[in-house]
């Protein structure tokens, strides 16, 4: 019996010493794969993904954008120039009218008749001179012949200065009576259209009276205000320049600077500038968006402002090269609405790639992967 037990502990420490064996064999083989994975995941590094803007720089100009609306170059009322009952009314409001065309009369019956008379008192007094002129001749031969006196030829010669007189006064007052004769027909100033009509057919006219609005829908103009840097600038480069006018269906059409004020408006504190449009479709009214060319700036390129990283009072950006983020110092030159204009020192015609998306933690010359590209602005 003490032979078994002698036996069975002898087992039992080999068994022992076995299974402490296999542990550290286990436990050292574990610690070596530990270290071999973590030596991998520290050579692994994910590369970011970038979007691209493929540029070139070029000549950038600045616009300045102003809200406003359009009003006709040409508004007027229609007045009379005569006194009466209105006895024609051509018109009404929203008729397009041609410059000529007649629009009223005002009672003619009695100016016509006054018209008539004058005429013919006009012609009776040219027969009158004229037989006075016969007269004057013919004394003057009788004079020359000494058979009239000198007496009485001067008589014949005041009759024919005053038969003088008499026409001229009869043609005045026969060019009177025709003035007040046509002033009686009231006509269309210009190609317009008729926005009002504040009479009627049989309504009493006197002198003066407006009789309707008329506007030229055709030729329009609006007055934009500016600072005193804006008109330096308006002065200087946009005067000549084609300017685009936007409605807000996004029609546009073209206009151009038609007047400069220098003048400081008392009610805006702006000083007024005035654009007329050409060969446009836009009616009267329209609130449009105007943009106007204030400056140019050559061999620069515009970006969004979130891709500049502003660093000790400088900025820069990523420029992406040989599949590396390049960090690139940049100047800043201007801002036009949503963007900066920047200039890049060194570089002229060549054509770039700037890292538009992906940027924000990028370090200088990081290798990146390339997600996709967009157009040259």
């Amino acid at each position: 019996m003490k032979h078994i037990i002698i036996i069975l502990s002898i087992i039992f420490l080999v068994i022992s010493c076995n299974k402490k064996g296999s542990d550290k064999h286990s436990n050292k083989k574990k610690s070596k794969m530990s270290k071999h994975f973590k030596g991998k995941k520290k050579k692994t590094k994910i590369q970011k993904q970038v979007r691209v803007d493929k540029v070139k720089l070029s000549k950038i100009i600045k616009y300045k954008n102003f809200n406003t609306i359009l009003q006709p170059k040409k508004d007027v009322f229609v007045n009379t120039q005569s006194s009466g009952i209105i006895t024609k009314l051509n018109f009404d409001m929203g008729k397009q009218v041609k410059k000529g065309e007649l629009l009223a009369v005002i009672d003619t019956r009695l100016k016509k008749i006054d018209l008539d008379l004058k005429k013919v008192l006009k012609e009776e007094a040219a027969v009158q001179l004229k037989y006075q002129e016969s007269l004057l001749k013919k004394d003057e031969i009788l004079l020359n012949k000494k058979i009239l006196t000198k007496e009485a030829y001067e008589l014949s010669k005041n009759r024919f200065t005053m038969a003088k007189f008499v026409l001229d006064k009869s043609k005045l007052s026969y060019n009177l009576a025709r003035i007040m004769y046509n002033n009686s027909f009231v006509y269309a100033p210009f190609d317009g259209l008729i926005v009002s009509r504040l009479k009627q057919k049989g309504d009493i006219a006197s002198i003066g009276m407006p009789l309707g609005r008329i506007i030229d829908n055709k030729n329009l103009e609006t007055i934009i205000g500016v600072t005193w840097e804006d008109l330096n600038h308006i002065k200087s480069y946009s005067k000549d320049k084609k300017i685009i006018v936007v409605a807000p269906d996004n029609k546009a059409c073209k206009s151009f600077i038609s007047g400069v004020s220098e003048n400081l408006d008392d009610i805006t504190k702006l000083y007024p500038i005035k654009l007329s449009l050409e060969n446009c479709s836009f009616v009267n009214g329209t609130q449009v968006k105007i943009d106007v060319p204030i400056k140019e700036y050559e061999n620069t390129v515009e970006v969004k402002r979130d891709i500049l990283n502003l660093e000790d009072n400088k900025y820069y950006l990523f420029i992406l090269k040989d599949n590396k983020a390049i960090k690139t110092k940049v100047d800043l030159i201007d801002d036009n609405r949503d963007k900066m204009i920047i200039r890049i020192p060194n570089i002229k015609n060549e054509e770039i790639s700037i890292i538009t998306d992906g940027h924000i933690g990028l370090i200088d010359k990081e290798k990146v992967i390339i997600a996709g590209y967009n157009e040259s602005n």
